[in-house]
Order: structure tokens, then sequence, then C-alpha cells
């Protein structure tokens, strides 16, 4: 058994379980969140909308654990370690832009050749996504207790290391979405974007830190859409967020701002998502072009 798979396992389940036992057991616990939001008149993100993006989520982050324990490896991989999600100048295995066709192309016959070994994109996830879960662990146990000044620190380190993990994922050669990884793009991102309710709904709790939102929702807001602006699952999941959290607000507050910061990212999301498809056909179609051409020229 390879000692790395064999931690992930340990790492992604028995976070997973914790946080997971933490939230549920925080629904039904008095005071409730939605008690707490009365009593501070600070109004919840609305049910219609919470209820199944909390399902959703769940749901995909089984599917994803499932992979790591379906899968089957022997030999430990420089890939599966932390480094390999760091920029070359810091240690990392980044490749130059020249290469990412070729080194995509080996990828395609490294998983073709051990069908069996875990996604290499998952594997380096899994010590984020652990970070992730602890800070919601924290996050949780701190509102059961009212301390709401211990819960901000919290839910922001893991808001921050959920956000150094999509970035460095996306600018990544070897963890660019493909349909290999595509589980992974949607764990760290929906993990993203709940978290990133979880922080304005403990800000807009906290007496201590309640005018931080209205400060710096929007420079915030407005540079974590900069730093993912070409990636569309997070702009969905982002958009989904904000307007549940304006379902939830009454009229005269930041709602409409809300809708139609919510509606920019989705229409964005729309358009990223196009030109990504039209991109890969593109180059799809080229490499079936290149390769009728040369057994063309093979032929004459």
């Amino acid at each position: 058994m390879n000692p790395q798979l064999l931690r992930a396992r340990l790492l992604v389940l028995g976070s997973f379980t914790v946080c997971f036992a933490c939230q549920v057991y925080g629904c039904f616990a008095k005071p409730t969140l939605r008690e707490m939001s009365s009593k501070a008149k600070k109004p919840l993100p609305h049910p219609t909308f919470l209820i199944p993006f909390f399902v959703f989520q769940t749901l995909v982050q089984l599917y994803w654990i499932r992979k790591l324990f379906i899968a089957s490896s022997s030999t430990p991989r420089r890939e599966y370690d932390l480094t390999a999600n760091l920029p070359s100048f810091m240690g990392g295995i980044d490749q130059p832009s020249w290469n990412v066709d070729r080194l995509l192309d080996t990828l395609e016959q490294e998983r073709a050749r051990n069908p069996n070994e875990p996604d290499s994109a998952q594997m380096a996830y899994v010590p984020f996504y652990t970070l992730g879960n602890i800070g919601m662990i924290g996050w949780v146990l701190a509102l059961l207790q009212t301390r709401f000044r211990l819960a901000v620190p919290f839910i922001s380190l893991a808001l921050l290391i959920q956000l150094y993990a999509v970035v460095i994922m996306d600018s990544n050669t070897k963890f660019r979405l493909s349909r290999h990884n595509w589980t992974t793009h949607v764990v760290s991102k929906s993990l993203m974007a709940v978290i990133w309710g979880s922080y304005m709904q403990t800000d807009d709790l906290s007496d201590e830190y309640q005018t931080l939102g209205t400060v710096w929702f929007w420079p915030m807001a407005f540079n974590l859409h900069v730093i993912v602006l070409p990636d569309p699952i997070f702009n969905f999941m982002l958009a989904y967020n904000n307007l549940g959290i304006a379902a939830g607000r009454p009229e005269g507050s930041d709602k409409a701002r809300l809708e139609k910061y919510a509606a920019r990212l989705a229409v964005w999301a729309c358009i990223v998502t196009f030109a990504t498809v039209y991109s890969h056909w593109q180059k799809r179609r080229d490499k079936v072009d290149e390769e009728c051409w040369r057994l063309k020229r093979q032929r004459q």
C-alpha cells in the first residue's frame, strides 16, 4: 500500500466525517444559527437555496472520497506531494507553457497504462481539503459557544486556504480542469463557496466585526472574482451563493446589489464555459486534421 494514498484516505475521510457531524449537530443545537441571526437582526441565506446546495456539495464530496478508496497504488510519487502544487521557483513541478500539450498527452498515456493510480490533482488537493474542513469545524464549535470573535479567524483561515488551492489548481498545468479531475475542481470550488457564505454570515452576526461586511464585502468579492476570473465552476458557485444570501435579505438592504452581482457572475460563467468548450473542440479538431494530413503524407 502506498503510504501517500493511505494518509490521504485517513485525512479526507476523518476530516469529512467530523466536519459533517459538527454541521448536522449545529443545525439542531441550541441556540440555532437562525435564532442567533434573529436576535442580531441579521437574516440568514434562504433555506430554498441553502439546503439544496448543502446536499449537493455533500454528495459530490462523498463521490470524490469514493474515488480515493477505489484507487490502488504501491509506489509513492512526487506528483502526490504538497510541493506538486507549488510554482517551479518554490520547488514545484510546474511546466513551461510551450510544453503544455506534450505534458497533457503524457498524462493521458500514464493514465492509460496505470488506470488504478489515483488522480494527481485529487492527491495534491487533500491537504487543502483537510485544512478547510478543520477551519469549518473550528468555526462551527465557536458559533455553538456564541464566540463570534473566535469564529471569524477560523473561517477566514479556511477561506484563504481554499482560495490558494483554487488559484494554484487553475494555474498549474498538471491540475487544470479535465475529464479526469473535474470532481476535484467541483469539490474545491463548492467548498470555497460554502466557506465564503459562512464567512459573510459570521461577519453579520459578530458585533465586533459587524461593519466588516459592509465595508469590505464588495472589494473582497471583486478581488475573488478577478483572481478566479476564467473559472466557470467557481463563478457559478459564487453566483448561486450570492443569490441565496440575497433571497434572505429584506427589501431596502443590499439585496438588489447582491442579485445584480450574482447575475453578472452567472452571465460571465456562461461566456467562459462556451469559450472553454469551443477552445477544447478547436484543439481536438486541429489534432484530427494534423493526424489526417500525416496519414495522407505517408500514403503519398
